[in-house]
């Protein structure tokens, strides 16, 4: 019986298989009729090849599986992905400026207008025209524009509920593309025209691509989405990550997964460095002694280096007959590790190949391609997390660096203050912050012009930054003043740091546009926890000794005392100034 039943499922499958590729007109009825004919090859091969399950074993619409049916859990995290890339792109936004407001619009099937998918506030309308001008304008230019209610005319008040205007509130918008279309738009509301940065610009108009390539990435997953075991797991995983916490919780739950999924002697996921032949190995489960994390392998000529560099899943179970690839990591290593089974799977990061996730076994007992499958959706799955990843990171990186700079804004700088303040509080350690700020530093911008000024506040940034170790912060703390944090260091060792900055600017030959001239800078310090152990209040008394080598004609240091006054000072050789006040 199990023969002929084998036999008949066999048979329907081959017969409807053909089916599949028919040209068929584009309606929804024939799109859901392949739909029902690619599942009944499906059906078919999987009776041919388990003659004992029934259709209830297949979790089919209607047949109950552990946790409801495939359809129902697809649709399910399908939306909760969808959810959470909404929730991201708000975040971001509240980030980058708690006065924006936020509306993610989406053209809606079958109607002829914009559906909100979410705004922050009530100041939204739930559904717009799908002919407003506004929206159509910023739906047709990828970049982004600035559209002020001044010279919107009508089309404002479709979008915003009714209100009194003044007419200096802004709409920053950037396009939504989904499959090379433009399909909506985000939107971020202001009450005032100078709220809104160029920065802040090119940061929405990158939180827009992120949505787009989150909603090519949810449709890759929910067309590959029929394994309902599988996609509780990988959905379970994806859910657990944030985006916005280190790496290493991504690699625990990606080894987590695999150990459930797969059989192994050795798991190894590597990315590619950018502009580089050399991955660097971010995660390793099982063997340690040939690759561990955090080295590096070239990925020319190398077996783990193959599925980068070709753009391709490798499978065999004796990979030294099937590749010719001088080792594993490095040539000749096969003949002191002697790997025989491989599955690895090329890894891809905002469109691009960049890594490998790879699975070996010390026999040659092999991979299925069940495994094959399973291994390729979950690299599908991190395509979508590390793009995500990498595409906050960037976005995060410019709301926390000063555009001009590149040093940390004041939010940020305060936002490591108050992390260094607690480590040197756990750890007893010194902490010292040092305050500069440029001596005289407006005749600059009045007597050569804005662009120079600006020439020099990078010049001087590049000299402090320059100055002090990585694990020092740097922030740029206002228009002409700087900040630094001199991690477990005392203010004896902090003297010596900041009378060499000051010595260097004072040194420094600005040169521009065949201009020359002098600058000087003015640095006060306060120690933590000998002078105080608040951050206002550290601030404050290094503000005071600042503000004290100031009043005595600046280009000096000057140490705020334990008792409240200022020590000693040194002060750094005089230089010439030709430029008037």
């Amino acid at each position: 019986m199990d023969t002929i039943r084998r036999t008949l499922a066999v048979l329907i499958a081959v017969l409807l298989f053909p089916v599949l590729f028919l040209e068929l007109p584009d309606h929804p009825i024939f799109i859901v009729l392949k739909i029902i004919l690619f599942l009944a090859v499906l059906i078919g091969l999987y009776l041919a090849a388990f003659p004992e399950a029934t259709l209830a074993d297949i979790g089919l619409p209607g047949h109950q599986s552990g946790s409801g049916t495939v359809n129902e859990t697809i649709r399910d995290e399908v939306g909760k992905q969808y959810d959470g890339l909404i929730d991201l792109i708000t975040k971001i936004i509240e980030s980058v400026n708690s006065k924006y407001g936020l509306a993610i619009y989406i053209l809606s099937p079958g109607k002829q207008s914009f559906s909100l998918q979410k705004s922050s506030g009530s100041i939204f309308q739930s559904e717009v025209q799908q002919d407003n001008e506004m929206l159509q304008s910023i739906k047709n230019n990828p970049s982004g524009i600035v559209i002020q209610k001044k010279d919107a005319g009508d089309d404002w008040n479709s979008i915003l509920t009714e209100q009194a205007w003044r007419g200096s509130e802004t709409i920053i918008g950037s396009a939504i593309i989904f499959r090379g279309m433009p399909v909506g738009c985000i939107l971020v509301y202001t009450d005032h025209f100078s709220e809104v940065h160029e920065q802040d610009r090119n940061i929405i108009s990158g939180l827009s691509t992120l949505f787009s390539n989150g909603m090519d990435q949810i449709e890759k997953i929910e067309k590959l989405s029929m394994d309902s075991y599988y996609l509780e797991r990988i959905a379970n995983m994806v859910s657990s990550i944030d985006i916005r916490t280190e790496d290493d919780h991504l690699w625990d739950g990606i080894n987590h997964l695999c150990r459930s999924l797969f059989s192994y002697d050795k798991l190894t996921l590597s990315i590619l460095e950018t502009d580089s032949n050399e991955a660097t190995i971010k995660l390793v489960d099982g063997m340690i002694e040939d690759m561990n994390s955090g080295e590096t392998f070239n990925i020319q000529t190398t077996l783990h280096g193959r599925p980068i560099r070709e753009e391709e899943t490798i499978l065999s179970s004796y990979w030294e007959n099937d590749y010719q690839d001088s080792g594993r990591f490095k040539p000749g290593d096969s003949s002191v590790y002697h790997f025989m089974s491989i599955l690895a799977v090329p890894i891809k990061i905002n469109g691009k190949t960049r890594g490998s996730l790879a699975l070996e076994q010390l026999s040659t007992k092999g991979y299925s391609e069940t495994d094959r499958h399973l291994l390729e959706f979950l690299a599908l799955n991190l395509e979508g997390i590390l793009s995500w990843i990498e595409e906050y990171k960037i976005l995060h990186q410019s709301a926390i660096h000063d555009g001009l700079t590149d040093l940390l804004n004041h939010a940020a700088f305060k936002e490591r203050f108050e992390e260094e303040v607690s480590r040197a509080s756990r750890f007893n350690q010194f902490l010292t912050l040092v305050v500069l700020d440029l001596d005289k530093f407006k005749r600059i911008n009045d007597s050569h012009g804005h662009l120079y000024g600006d020439y020099v506040l990078q010049t001087v940034a590049s000299i402090i930054k320059n100055s002090v170790r990585t694990i020092d912060v740097v922030g740029r703390y206002g228009g002409e003043e700087f900040a630094i944090l001199l991690i477990n260091t005392d203010k004896e060792m902090a003297l010596a740091v900041s009378k060499r900055i000051v010595e260097s600017i004072a040194d420094y030959a600005y040169s521009k546009d065949g201009t020359e001239v002098k600058m000087t800078i003015s640095a006060g310090m306060s120690e933590f926890p000998t002078d105080a152990d608040q951050i206002r209040d550290l601030i404050a008394k290094a503000d005071k000794a600042m503000y004290a080598a100031k009043a005595k004609g600046g280009n000096l240091v000057t140490v705020f005392g334990d008792t409240g006054v200022e020590m000693p000072s040194f002060t750094v050789k005089e230089t010439e100034d030709n430029e008037s006040d």
